[in-house]
This record gives C-alpha cells, structure tokens and sequence, in this order.
C-alpha cells in the first residue's frame, strides 16, 4: 500500500496487536498532497560500494562501506535499533509521522526523527501496564512510564519516568523489571557508569500513592506525591512521611463550627419579582431560612499538607465543602489563625441558587453570611445575578461594581451589554455586538441610546425592541464595512472592531495583496479592522494568508507608530513550519511612513528554530537586518525531558556562549535552583537550609526559603512565615546567618485578604514614605479609602462606578471603556497619557516627563527611534552600538540580572535588581540597560513616582500591595477581595495579566468537579499515551517532565498535561504572546490570531496533553485559560450520573462555574479568550455553553461515545458516554458519565 500522509495534525496510525487475535488492525487519516522519501534503517548489517551514494543510510547492525563507495552530498550513515514490540504482551503501536510518508510499509523501519514511535502495553483484563516512547529521551533511550494496580484494580500508585539504561536495548519492548528499574534510576541517576542521566533529581520515592477508605464507594482519603515528606502516613522506613493531602467525608450538623466535628450551615433562599407581563424573571430578593437540618449536605473536608493530627485546632488548614443533594455547591468554608489577634477567623462563602438551579447569589465572608446578610451587604460585598424567564443572565452586580446587563436576541446571542459607567452617561451608552448568518462576530460598536436619562435602567424597553427585530443576523456586502445593518440597532456611533472570514474578494478593499495564499480559507479569519480608542475615525487593519493546513504563512500588520494610521504603517511577517507544525522560522519585516509619504523599511527580524527528534525545541536563532545571526538560547534537556541547561549568546554558531544556567528541581518538578557565572537561586520548600534560626518548612508547595547570589547581592535570603490560608504574613531579610531586615514585610489581613497593616523595614535607598508602617485605616467593603504610614496620613482613594481607583493621593487617573487608564495625572496635571486599540493592546505612551514610547508587538520605539526588539531570553537594545541583552529571571519571572556580552565566553553584569516579597523595587545597583521590565517582567510606569505595574488588564501598585481595579474575573476568586494581588503570596503565584492568579509551578485547584473529572480522564483514557507534567523547569522553556504533581498553597492538587510530539507547535502564539507582554499590553486577540487553531497542537499524538506551561511569564499565563481539554485532579471517584455530568458541562461552559448562564464569544474582553477562541469562532460558534449543532463543542453530548477518531484534527478518544463543554476562555472538558 502506497500512500502519502502531508498533515502532521491530521495523522495518526495504530497498529494494535493482541494475543487473543490474529488481526492486525490499521487505523489510517491522511491527506494525499506531495511526496517525500523517508531515511531507512536496514535489518542487519548494510554494504554500501557504489559510487556517487547519496542520502541517509541506517541498518540496526552494522553499515560497512565497500571498496568502490564514493559518496556525493547529501549523505550519512548511521546505526539505530529498530522497533520490535514484545509479542507475548497486548499492545498498541502508534507511528507519529514527523516527515511525508509515502509508503506505510516504510514506518516500522523508519528513524526516530522521522517517525516518532509509541508503544502501549496491556495486560489480558485489558488494563495499560506500561507505555514505552520509543528512543524518546534526548540521548535516543527508551522513556518507560510503568503502571501497576492494587487488589481492588484501582491504580493506587504513580510512578515517575524513567529512560532505560545505555546497554539496554532501546527497541519499544516491554522491560519486565520496569518498577524495580524506575527506582535504581531516581536512586542514582547521575551514576555515569549505570544510568548516566545528569539533571534529573535523586529520591527514594519516585511514586505518589493514594489511600482509599475501606467501602465500595473507594473514596479517597490521603493523596501522597513524590518524595519522601509526602509519602503516606506510617510509611515504612520514611520518618519524614505524612505531610499528605487528607480526604474526610461528612455530613452538616448543629456542633459549634469551632470543634472539630461541627459543621453547621446556614440556609439561604431566593424569593422572586416578576414584571407586569409576567415574561422575565427580572428581580430577586434573598431570604433566610435558618439554618440546614442535620444531615441534608454533603461535606468534603480537605485537610492540605501542613495539617497535622496535633495542630491546636484541628480545623486550620482545611477547607470544607458542602453540597446538596443535587451536587451544587451551598458552602466552601476555611479557618485561620489570625496571629495579630491570636482568634481562629472563620471564612464562610455561601452559593444561593433560585428555583430553576440559576446561581443567584454569593455571599463571600466579608458580608459575614454565618450571622445573616443585610441589603447593604449585599450591595457591598456579595454577587448578584438576575435571570429572565428562558433563564439567560440579565443582569450581574460584583462587589465594588455597579450593575452590568445584557440584551439578548431571538438565538440567545448576547447583542449588547452595559456597564455601570455607561449608565452614568448622557445619553446612555450599549457595547453591540453583531453576528453572521453562522454566529460569527463580526462586528462591535458603542451604541448611544437616544434620549435616555442617566443612571435609568432601560434593559427592558431595549431588550423589547430586539425582540421586534425581524433580522437576526448580517450578511456580506460589497459596500461600506463589507455587512449589511439590518439587526438592531441598524445605526451606532463608533465602531470598535470588524471581523471578515472565509475569503478576500467580499470584504471592502484591503490595503495589502497576496497572491500565494492557500484557497482553502472557508471557515477562517481573512481579515479584521480593529479601532484606536483615543481617536473617532483611526483604525488598523490585520490581513492573515494560510497554506493548506490552515497555518498562517503570511500576515499584514498595521500598526500605529507616530500615532497616525497609514497603509506604509505595517508588518510584514512570513512564516514557515516543518511537518508537525513547528515554526522553522519567522520573518518580520516593519515599514513605515517616512518622510514625504515615502515606504520605509525600518528593520527585519528573522528568528528562527532548530528541533530535536521528537519535537523539544534546542536552539533559537535571531538575526537582525544584515547582523549576525545570533544562536539566542541552545537548551540541553535531561533523560526525562527537563530543561536542565540553557547556554546564552552565541556568535559562532555554539561552539561559545557567554552564559550558561543550569536548572534542578526536587521530586516534585517544582525548580530547587536555578545558577549561573552572574546570578544563583535557591529556594527551600519542606526543609529549610538550617542557616536561619527558626524557619519552618512547608509542605503545601508554598517556599519556606529563598536565597540569591550576584554580583552585588551575596548569600542574600529571604525566610517566609504563612497563615493557614497560605497568606504571606512575614518576610525576613538575611544575609547568610546574619538577620540584615531592611527587607523585611510583616502583614495582616482581615478575612476577605485584604491588607490591614504592612509593616515594610527600610534599605537606605528606598524613600522614608514607603517604608515603615503602613495602617490601612478604613475600607468600604473591599474598597480601601485611607492609608496612614507611620501615623501619619499618607493616601486617601476614589473609585468609579466600575471600581477602578480615580485617586490616591496626589495622583488621579481617568479610564476608557476597556476600563484601562487613560491619563495618569498628579495634583490635576497628566504626565502619562496611554493609547490602546479596542482589543485593549496599548499601542503609545505619550509623557510629559520620559517622551513617547511606541508598543509594536516586542518593537519598542522611544520618540520615533527604535529603543529595543523583545528576544526569547532578553532584548536586542539599539544603543549606538546595538547589543543583545539577556534577562536572568527567579522563579516568579522577575528579572533580577542583565547580562550582555563581555567576550565570546564571558558576560557583563549590567543590572541588579532587588524587591520586596509584595513587589517594590529597591533601588538597583546599576541600570545601564534602562530595562523598565522589572517585577513579574511587568513595566514600571515610574513618571513622576507614579511606580505601578502594568500587567495589561489592570495597574499594580506595590507600594500598597494593591491593583488599582477590580479583576475583571472576580467570579472565579468569589471568597477573596477582587483588589488582593495573588491571593497574598507574592513568593509563590504570579498574576500573569491582572486577571487570574496562578503558582509559579502551575496551575491549582481543589474544586471537587474538576477533581472528579480529571480521575475520569486517567481511568477512561489514560490507556493512551498520556504523559503528565507540571511543566516547570526554571529556563523558560517547554519542559517534559512527564509528571504528576500536587500541591500547592490551599490547593491540593496540581496537574499540567502535556504533549511532548507537538510541545514547539506552539511557537508561533507563544512569540506573539511575548511580543505583546513586552509591549505592555493584554493578552489580546491579535496574538490569536496569529495562529489558527489550537495553541498545543495536538496532531497525531493520541491521548495526549490538556495543559501546557513553563516558568517564563508569557507562558505561564497561557496556562489555566488556554488550554486544551480535561481540566486537573487526582481523587478517584465513582462516574457521576448524566444530570450530574451535564450540569457540570453547562456550569464549565458559563459565565463562569457559579452563575449558570450561557456567554456569547465576543463578550468577554481578548485577553480572556482562550486559545481556540478563533477557531471556535471560524468554526461557526456564537457562544459558549449551549448546545451547538453548527459545529464546535461547545457542549455537546455523545451518549454513546465514540472511538478512536480524529475531528478537526484534534484527537477524540472517548469511548465512554460523555458531555464536551468549551468556556468562555476556550478550555474544553470532558465530563464522563454513567448512562446505566
């Protein structure tokens, strides 16, 4: 059979073998386009005699050359196994093509490089016992991933990777002594004369168990994970163990919260208000109802790592959560010990749900919901939403926000939404939203409702006239913006962005041509007109060009650059990938309007890539104009695919670099230290280094320790103090044993997190009035109003109706409708004045005091001039005499060092950077580099001592530990202030743009839900080939730590999947990704749209990857929003029923998981739309959370399953009934069910 397969993500071939049949069965998916010859291997051994011999040559012996070879290039020889299955075991092999193949028959002989090989292995109850990638690892050896099951089937232990030793055969066969050999490989790895596997950690427990109670509902009680501390209680031979996760099951009551068995609740219920015609559901009042009766909730007690049996209180350090009987979450309760007032706090958050199971309300613990909620304290504290009679929100109050409601039409499409300030304006202002005939959004705008008064509700007039409309969507024209106006409203005062899909002939005319482009474009994004905000009439034009796999290979780019929209104003950036999607290069050329109108290219940027043989990126190449081509970054992995060692700058093509940083981490994958010739960390988690007196290890993943070495920052430590809801409450400075304390932080919080006191000691650089102690004096709800410092009054703060901060102290600020500031302004006078497009990139800054700064995706101007071009590792700084740059970050991504080239084998320090656990900077030692991208990689806007953060979606200010805006996510932190940055642990979370919080090492959850569904997942599809990572590996990089890992803060659990054939697929959005971070501006659409279709692309690896991330920043915030598939958890639990599993697809597919509505895709702003959002979008989809037959799944029940197949390129393996469910942020899950 002769075919040829040209479409990486497209392909997939199984050969499945079984002792219990004779069959072969060949599962095959391909497109027939070109052709390509696959290098061979031979078996035994090769004679090579002819002259004038070209190409690849391999036998799994030997290769002889013969009197009368002569060779002609291209050529090599080489020796390599071949795959030989063992065929007394059950097994699945899968070929993932890495080049064309034209002949199937070729792949059983095929290299490694060219085909990627995957054996899964079965015993005869058909239970997966080992899975082996064929020659994986970096030095081509065998990566075993070995299962084992207890006496009750349950695999109650996971084991950690391991690559076979150098003498064993590396041929896909199944190593019988996989487990013993698991363990010699995690004892001694490093032993160059066995293992040889240098960077991978040593431990004596490289396996988690779990502990089951003793009943058939085999619920989990104890969760362990790698290493010694977090083995199971009474571990033989561990006296460290214990330090587990623990799973206790109840039900309420009436003891006193305060003992150790009460667990008492209150009841709340909904009463309604309907309007005269009796149609919507418009108003809600709530009710108290007392408490629960005994035994009618369900309680989960979770009791995290730092739970001990001989804790004074035995509630601290859990969380307890209560469920009704239809499985919706009533209560989610936690205690701490407040050692400012020595009391054990009690944080209630109650989920008030109305008849139709709508949440209604949530009654966080700042409104005190245990003692009764007043109306005022629902208006300040709680969340509020409002249903009409087909049960679509309507209406949505957030603590510290006005009301904000939403029109629908006849397709449940959300056609305009309000804002509180909106409302406040004459006349009031809508957001449209328009659509196409198959959902699409094509257009947004500003509608002014005419004749309106100020602050009147009109949702219900306005919602009537949308209801009368005949027309429900816009078709194409070939005049004006390209679609007709026929839907309400059919006129609006400002347009915002246009949307153009599926060709280029029946759009308006567009500024740029391309002839090469693929034909195939139905379905996707051609072309989009986004607007300037600051300006009536500005607009910027994006055209995108695909090949025939639907990847971008061209795109035009307007930009704004001197603040004016010009068809000279553009980037043009070509792109060319390999087989299975990875970028090779990219190409980027930046014009603009020189003078006299004059097309001026101003630079070209050519990155581009290299690959190993399964797909890890190894070396990343920049050139700029005619320069050198620079080898930025050659990354060196370990034997289970950690990024271990990066080697920095190279102008010889890597025989020298100036830097080299080597990455370790302990058993669990989080990083233990990174080091380097200019900058060292080392952080310390459950056992610190013995150099402090009194530091306390912790188990939870929060770090206890972290020390720092450079250049002018010598054994300088921090020692870090928690409460029991992992709040930082102490940071102290050290300089090895010796107490220095001019570092130090001690804070106090109230419940809800926010800050009471911030005690902060004073480095002699830093000015007096951000040091000592800071008194956070009187709040309004979660609103701060004063501060004093040192008793002395320092700031007083006004909020808009939105809630963003319109003053503290001397500085004001005003805000678009995006609500990201406008000016930034000092007793009434603007020093900085901000321009972004209405996607919410920022484009400009024009300042009084440091000039004008242009934003061009990671091309960074200063008044015209080029000031620097973003690289993987740093920047290229046009200087006079231009320099590559490189930043060498601590585990949160802050950039402490500067590097840049001193010799070809040694580097200068150029920076030093040193900040306080809540962010200040102190003053550096040096700032030769002008680097303003300091904490979490974030700029500082420092005119006029302003010292916020940028973080895209909203300002930080560190001084006060506070954002200057409510999270736009604020639902999905319902229990903590929407102002708290990182839920206060500024050591171990980041908040990569101001929207959700994340660890460094990843991303956490202890949502039960998402617990439930990721044990379906292992159980009914990790017969795949499923590797786990917690993708953390401290370069910056995408890492295969192949890993399970849990833990962290409150959290319990913590999971990143991970795709180890297709992990660089993803370099094209994560550039964009980092451009736009450096650019300062949020995460916005047109990084998606830079590459259609999934971000990890999934291709031909079956079973594979549900999460991706690194420690670098513009990864990292990739993570939790942007991810594909199955969201994180560990506890086995029984398949919940097809009600239960379907209400948890539409709560996954909502607003967010607590307010059970629907959401159109364009409601949200860009920089919380996911990374399918342009393909759901091109796919047909016109929201989130329904039911969609048009195409995507946006959720969708299979309820008989389906086999093994691909859809849209993207493996679907579920043979289980199942429900898919896609959120508002693109993240798609699967919830399994029982049918029976």
């Amino acid at each position: 059979m002769k075919k040829t397969i040209r479409s990486s993500t497209a392909v997939f071939i199984s050969i499945m073998r079984s002792r219990f049949a004779k069959s072969i069965v060949l599962l095959l998916s391909f497109s027939l386009i070109g052709e390509c010859t696959l290098a061979q291997i031979v078996r035994g051994p090769l004679v090579l005699s002819s002259p004038n011999t070209t190409g690849d040559h391999g036998s799994d012996t030997r290769v002889t050359l013969s009197p009368g070879f002569r060779s002609t290039a291209p050529f090599s020889a080489f020796i390599q196994q071949i795959v030989s299955p063992s065929q007394s075991m059950n097994y699945v092999l899968t070929y993932s093509p890495r080049v064309p193949v034209t002949d199937l028959s070729t792949l059983p002989l095929s290299t490694t490089a060219n085909v990627n090989k995957s054996i899964a292995y079965f015993d005869g109850l058909g239970r997966p016992v080992q899975t082996v990638d064929v020659q994986a690892s970096p030095t081509q050896r065998d990566l075993v991933q070995p299962k084992s099951y207890d006496q009750f089937d349950r695999e109650s232990t996971t084991y950690l990777p391991y690559s076979v030793l150098p003498t064993v055969s590396s041929d896909g066969s199944f190593k019988t002594t996989a487990i013993a050999d698991e363990a010699s490989f995690y004892a001694s790895p490093s032993n160059v004369s066995t293992w040889n596997a240098p960077g991978v950690v040593s431990t004596g427990y490289p396996f988690e168990t779990t502990g089951f109670e003793v009943s058939p509902l085999n619920r989990a009680t104890e969760q362990g994970s790698y290493g010694d501390s977090w083995q199971l209680t009474g571990t033989s031979g561990d006296p460290h163990a214990g330090h587990t996760a623990k799973i206790a099951y109840a039900s309420n009551n009436a003891a006193n919260l305060t003992s150790g068995t009460g667990f008492w609740a209150k009841n709340y219920g909904v009463n309604y208000v309907y309007t005269v015609d009796g149609n919507y559901l418009y108003k809600n009042t709530l009710s108290d109802l007392g408490s629960y009766p005994a035994n009618t909730l369900y309680v989960r007690v979770t009791k995290n790592q730092n739970w001990s049996s001989s804790q004074t209180n035995l509630k601290w350090n859990t969380v307890e959560e209560y469920r009704d009987k239809s499985q919706q979450l009533i209560l989610k309760r936690t205690y701490n010990y407040n050692t400012s007032t020595s009391q054990t706090e009690i944080s209630s958050t109650y989920y008030v749900y109305d008849d139709y199971g709508n949440l209604t309300y949530v009654l966080p613990t700042g409104a005190t919901p245990d003692d009764g909620v007043t109306q005022a304290d629902l208006d300040t504290w709680c969340y509020q939403y409002r249903y009409d009679g087909r049960n679509r929100l309507i209406g949505k109050k957030s603590p510290s926000k006005g009301w904000e409601l939403t029109l629908y039409n006849k397709l449940d499409q959300v056609v305009a939404t309000q804002d509180s300030v909106q409302r406040t304006k004459s006349p009031q202002e809508w957001t449209i939203i328009k659509y196409d005939g198959v959902g699409r959004s094509i257009l947004s705008g500003i509608y002014q409702y005419a004749g309106s008064v100020p602050g009147t509700d009109y949702r219900l007039t306005l919602q009537n006239l949308v209801d009368a409309q005949t027309n429900q969507w816009e078709t194409p024209t070939t005049s004006g913006n390209g679609y007709s106006a026929t839907t309400w409203p059919t006129s609006w005062s400002s347009t915002l962005y246009l949307n153009y899909y599926d060709n280029y002939v029946n759009n308006p005319v567009l500024p740029y041509t391309y002839s090469s482009g693929s034909t195939m474009t139905r379905g996707l994004q051609t072309a989009s007109k986004t607007s300037i905000l600051s300006s009536a009439t500005d607009a910027l034009w994006t055209q995108n060009y695909y090949d025939d796999q639907n990847r971008i290979n061209k795109s035009f780019q307007q930009h704004y650059l001197g603040g004016i929209v010009s068809v000279n104003n553009y980037d043009e950036i070509t792109d060319r990938y390999d087989f299975t999607g990875n970028v090779l290069s990219s190409t980027r050329k930046q014009y603009s309007n020189g003078t006299g109108n004059v097309l001026t290219l101003n630079v070209t940027v050519r990155d581009s890539f290299k690959y190993d043989h399964i797909g890890r990126k190894t070396k990343s190449f920049m050139q700029v104009d005619a320069g050198v081509n620079v080898l930025l970054a050659n990354y060196i992995y370990n034997e289970v695919g950690q990024s271990y060692l990066k080697k920095l700058h190279s102008e010889d093509g890597g025989s020298n670099f100036i830097e080299t940083v080597t990455s370790s981490y302990n058993p669990r994958g989080w990083m233990a230290e990174t080091s380097s010739a200019n900058f060292d960390e080392k952080l310390y988690f459950d056992t610190p280094s013995g150099a402090i007196t009194g530091a306390v290890g912790t188990f939870t993943g929060a770090i206890a320790e972290a020390w720092y070495n450079s250049a002018n920052v010598a054994n300088k430590g921090f020692s870090y103090l928690y409460d029991n809801s992992n709040r930082l409450i102490s940071s102290k400075y050290y300089q090895g044993t010796n107490y220095i304390g001019n570092l130090d932080e001690t804070i106090n919080y109230d419940p809800s997190g926010n800050i009471l006191s911030l005690q902060r000691g004073n480095n002699g650089a830093l000015p007096y009035v951000y040091s000592g102690t800071f008194n956070y004096s009187s709040y309004t709800g979660n609103q701060l109003n004063t501060v004093s410092n040192n008793g002395s009054a320092y700031r007083s703060f006004a909020y808009d109706a939105n809630g963003n901060t319109t003053s503290s102290g001397s500085y004001s600020f005003d805000y678009n409708l995006l609500n990201l500031p406008n000016h930034a302004m000092q007793n009434g006078t603007a020093f900085n004045t901000y321009v972004y497009d209405s996607y919410g990139n920022k484009l400009r800054k024009i300042s009084a005091l440091s000039g004008t700064t242009d934003y061009i995706s990671g091309i960074q101007y200063k008044n015209g001039v080029i000031d620097f071009i973003a690289t993987d590792e740093g920047r290229y700084v046009n200087n006079g005499a231009p320099s590559y740059q490189y930043d060498l970050k601590d585990h949160l991504g802050n950039i402490r060092v500067v590097i840049q080239k001193k010799t070809a084998t040694s580097a200068t320090n150029i920076q030093d950077q040193e900040y306080y656990a809540f962010g200040l900077n102190v003053t550096n030692y040096d700032n030769s580099s002008n680097n303003k991208y300091l904490y979490n990689g974030k700029e500082i806007q420092d005119e006029s001592n302003l010292n916020q953060y940028d973080y895209g979606a909203r300002f930080y200010d560190p001084v006060i530990a506070r954002w200057t805006s409510p999270d736009l996510l604020s639902d999905d932190y319902d229990s903590v202030s929407p102002y708290g940055y990182a839920e206060n642990n500024p050591v171990l979370n980041t908040d990569p743009y101001g929207l959700w919080t994340q660890t460094y090492s990843g991303w956490t959850t202890n949502d039960p839900d998402e617990i439930q569904d990721f044990y379906n997942y292992l159980k009914y599809t990790h017969d795949r080939n499923v590797h786990v990572s917690d993708g953390q590996d401290g370069s910056g990089e995408d890492n295969e730590a192949f890993r399970l890992f849990g833990a962290s803060r409150t959290h319990d659990y913590i999971f990143i999947f991970y795709n180890r054939n297709n992990q660089a697929a993803a370099k094209r959005n994560v550039e964009h990704a980092k451009a736009t971070m450096a650019g300062g501006s949020a995460f916005a659409m047109t990084a998606m749209a830079d590459t259609k279709g999934p971000f990890v692309e999934v291709g031909a690896f079956i079973g594979s990857v549900a999460f991706i991330l690194t420690a670098d920043a513009a990864l990292n915030d990739l993570v939790k929003h942007h991810s594909d598939q199955f969201s994180p958890q560990d506890i086995q639990l029984p398949l919940p029923s097809r009600q239960e599993a379907l209400r948890r697809a539409k709560d996954h597919a909502q607003v967010s998981r607590k307010t059970g509505q629907d959401l159109p895709m364009d409601v949200t702003r860009p920089s919380s739309r996911g990374r399918n959002w342009e393909e759901m979008k091109a796919r047909g989809a016109n929201k989130v959370g329904r039911q969609d037959t048009i195409g995507g799944n946006f959720w969708r029940d299979d309820p008989d399953g389906h086999p093994d197949s691909l859809e849209d390129g993207i493996p679907d393996y579920h043979k289980y009934p199942h429900i898919h469910s896609t959120n508002r942020q693109g993240e798609e899950r699967v919830f399994p069910y029982d049918n029976n």
